[in-house]
């Protein structure tokens, strides 16, 4: 939390709101807690892949400014491009933008803004103040947090908020996951499936490991791509956690409507999923086909 009192945003909220007033204020009763936090929280990416984040600010039902400090590690990450006020929160708003700064070589993105002439957004609610891009330069893990002082109309007074709490945050490396032999397979005794028989999905089983030089555990999966009658269409797996070294199991299912549209051939092929949580997933690009048979049929 950056506790700088009083802040240049401070002072040109003073300022402009007391010389320059368009609308009555709106009054805040009492002071509040703000919660300042970045969405996704964890990011994942290889070098060269970009990723978005903003950074949301809510619990503040009288904003009238505020000054953000986004952080990270310069040999990691990169912002290739920054939305400050094109559709934030101010966007649309008569507004002073105090700082707008992008400096790679520390790894900062600094956005300080200031509403003009007593005018307030409400951010009760969660809003959005600031939108990044940002290109992954390397393979270290990177640290993302957030230095920030929020001020808000207090009974017509611009007052900084005192309690402002900030989300820590993290870019991980993606673990290796590794497909191993015999790649995936059909659920036994699903390779033929009968619509007479109200057989309407394929269990489909992918076999992975976290490669045996990670230094950390992690969390993997794979992605179906299937090829059939309708199309092609892909379906993650579940994801596992595995220390390095271990392999395992990991299961889909896919559905198919019950007529004759279903009916035909179907070839597959897998491809890595490598996660640093349940969710922050990046999908791998080679496919591998099943050395059991890559494909499993639908009859009548």
């Amino acid at each position: 939390m950056n506790t700088k009192t009083p802040s240049s945003v401070l002072i040109l909220a003073l300022t402009l709101i007391m010389i320059m007033p368009e609308t009555p204020p709106i009054l805040a009763l009492a002071q509040t807690t703000a919660m300042v936090s970045i969405n996704p929280c964890f990011s994942v990416g290889d070098p060269g892949s970009i990723f978005q984040v903003e950074v949301d600010i809510s619990g503040v039902p009288s904003l009238v400014a505020y000054d953000l400090s986004f952080e990270f590690n310069p040999v990691s990450l990169n912002a290739t491009a920054v939305d400050f006020d094109a559709s934030t929160v101010v966007a649309g708003t008569s507004h002073f933008n105090v700082a707008t700064i992008v400096d790679n070589s520390i790894g900062q993105v600094r956005y300080a803004v200031t509403l003009l002439g007593g005018n307030v957004v409400d951010a009760s609610g969660t809003v959005t103040a600031l939108k990044l891009t940002l290109q992954v330069v390397g393979t270290q893990d990177s640290p993302i947090s957030i230095a920030a002082q929020i001020v808000q109309l207090v009974n017509g007074v611009p007052t900084t908020v005192s309690n402002v709490i900030v989300s820590s945050c993290r870019f991980v490396v993606p673990p290796t996951i590794l497909i191993v032999p015999p790649n995936s397979d059909v659920r036994p005794g699903q390779r033929l499936r009968r619509i007479s028989k109200a057989q309407d999905h394929v269990d489909l089983l992918g076999y992975i490991q976290l490669a045996p030089n990670s230094t950390r555990p992690g969390f993997g999966g794979v992605v179906f791509d299937i090829v059939g009658p309708n199309g092609e269409v892909q379906v993650f797996s579940s994801i596992a956690f595995m220390f390095p070294g271990n392999s395992t199991t990991v299961t889909a299912s896919f559905s198919y409507p019950l007529d004759s549209s279903s009916i035909g051939t179907y070839n597959y092929s897998v491809l890595a999923v490598r996660c640093v949580t349940t969710t922050a997933c990046i999908q791998g690009t080679k496919a591998y086909m099943s050395l059991d048979g890559p494909f499993f049929k639908v009859k009548a």
